[in-house]
């Protein structure tokens, strides 16, 4: 097997396309790949690195820094192969994110060799809206964020990182990334109570993300209505498919998107790795 990194994401794009990519289990990735397409400074630095046997690929990684380690297409061999080469280059490892068995696989040989131990951050599940139920009885509307209110929005975003401990090296950035898609979910009294936006679609997929709600606004629907809201923007602009996560841990937001249509498809992991004392 050969690895090879690519930094320019137009390279990065090209050899992708080539490769069959899941978009719902790959969204991540792919969405990744948008951004930095369509603006190649949103992240400190990106990197990609394609394993190939022969003359196909068989898998792949990608790293946008201070996020995790993310990877692609289906575990096998190719993972030990790639755990070596980012060891024996000298690239920087303390994250890896995704769907259990690449996780968990990429886990296994990057411990061994490097005789670390790993710390759960948070358990993902990846929902997919299979049949949008819009709640019913919430009080208030749901409407967009309206590009001038962008200093109103920003602190929304930088609240939902604090809250999931998300690193923030670009909070502004990630803002703007979302503001076009966001909508804010308005009380009776015209006041904001909760927030969705998410991304546009990356092979027909969009996913939902982030959705907040004030601790004080909290347990009043606002949430799963600002969601179907958003949820049914995306399809009206053509998704054919709409997804998001949550935090595997929080029975009360997955049974939120659970009221409103989502589905549970996959389950995932963000681990941290450990130097042994």
């Amino acid at each position: 097997m050969t690895v090879t990194h690519v930094t320019d994401p137009r390279e990065a794009a090209d050899r992708i396309a080539r490769l069959p990519a899941d978009p719902v289990l790959d969204n991540v990735m792919l969405t990744v790949l948008d951004t930095c397409l369509a603006t190649p400074d949103a992240y400190p630095e990106h990197h990609w690195w394609f394993v190939d046997q022969g003359a196909s690929t068989v898998g792949m990684g990608f790293h946008t820094p201070p996020y995790p380690l993310g990877l692609s297409l289906a575990p096998g061999a190719w993972i030990d192969e790639l755990a070596r080469h980012l060891l024996e280059s000298g690239h920087a490892v303390d994250q890896v994110s995704g769907f259990r068995p690449r996780t968990e696989a990429f886990t296994a040989s990057w411990t061994a060799l490097t005789e670390t131990s790993t710390e759960l951050v948070y358990g993902l599940r990846l929902l997919e809206c299979q049949g949008l139920r819009v709640p019913e009885g919430v009080p208030g509307s749901a409407r967009p964020v309206r590009a001038e209110e962008f200093d109103e929005y920003l602190p929304w975003v930088r609240a939902f990182m604090t809250e999931l401990s998300l690193p923030d090296h670009d909070p502004e950035g990630s803002a703007r990334g979302s503001l076009e898609h966001a909508y804010w979910w308005l009380d009776p009294d015209g006041e904001r109570v909760s927030v969705a936006s998410g991304h546009a679609p990356a092979r027909g997929v969009s996913r939902v993300g982030p959705v907040y709600t004030p601790p004080e606004h909290r347990r009043r629907g606002y949430a799963g209505a600002a969601t179907a809201a958003v949820t049914a923007a995306f399809y009206d602009a053509g998704a054919e498919r709409v997804v998001l996560y949550t935090d595997a841990a929080n029975p009360t937001s997955n049974a939120v998107y659970e009221r409103i249509g989502y589905v549970h498809l996959a389950d995932g992991l963000h681990l941290r790795f450990v130097h042994k004392p």
